[in-house]
């Protein structure tokens, strides 16, 4: 089991009929994850299993816990097939914006909403700085706001995974489309490859990734469980 260091949750490796993994999981949850990753302001568990044959294991290592379950789509996208005769074109009113240092560091005060941005951005990795070493962004702006961003969420190899969020005032305005559309862009000019990966229930993101030439490699089932709710 890995943990993945911020909160995507854990991935679970390996041989799944391990009797002696399963048989300490539940108690090295309780009582070396968990209070850890309450340090850290994280209230689940989230078990991302690697192949199938995990799901079943899952459901019974913890089956005396209250699990949740939720379907995941994994996206990938080819340079040769990136639409970008779709890229939606701003008006006057929106300005888009590369998440630099300029813009995470030095505009704080300048917006009304820059935690938007920065808390977003903590949520994926440990400092600014480390997203902006090894990370980088867009986002569309509307005078003192950020409506949408689209920002590396994790980063591995040559592999951008794509975290993208736009306020609700800002929605099915396809701002969020526009700043993907610069993050792939931007991707391959530093020959790298965007990564898609978001619940099947969210069906404005998927729809966001096919649009753009985004195609679906695999899907797969993630868990969780609260810990709030173990008390």
């Amino acid at each position: 089991m890995i943990w993945l260091g911020n909160n995507d949750g854990f991935l679970f490796i390996g041989d799944e009929r391990n009797k002696l993994f399963h048989s300490e999981m539940n108690h090295f949850v309780s009582e070396s994850i968990i209070p850890e990753a309450q340090k850290q302001g994280l209230n689940w568990f989230e078990a991302i299993p690697t192949h199938h044959k995990w799901n079943k294991t899952i459901e019974q290592m913890f089956s005396e816990r209250k699990l949740e379950s939720w379907q995941q789509r994994v996206y990938h996208l080819e340079e040769s097939n990136y639409r970008k005769d779709l890229e939606p074109v701003l008006n006057d009113q929106y300005k888009l914006r590369i998440i630099d240092q300029q813009l995470l560091l030095e505009e704080v005060e300048l917006f009304e909403n820059h935690d938007f941005l920065s808390g977003t951005i903590r949520e994926f990795w440990a400092a600014e700085e480390d997203f902006l070493e090894n990370g980088f962004g867009y986002c569309v702006v509307d005078d003192k706001r950020i409506a949408s961003i689209c920002y590396s969420s994790f980063a591995v190899g040559d592999m951008q995974v794509i975290g993208i969020e736009t306020l609700p005032d800002y929605q099915r305005k396809r701002l969020a489309a526009k700043t993907a559309h610069a993050f792939v862009q931007d991707c391959f000019k530093r020959k790298m490859t965007p990564y898609w990966d978001c619940m099947e229930e969210n069906i404005g993101s998927w729809k966001t990734a096919e649009s753009l030439g985004f195609t679906m490699q695999f899907d797969y089932k993630g868990y969780m469980f609260s810990f709030e709710k173990e008390i």
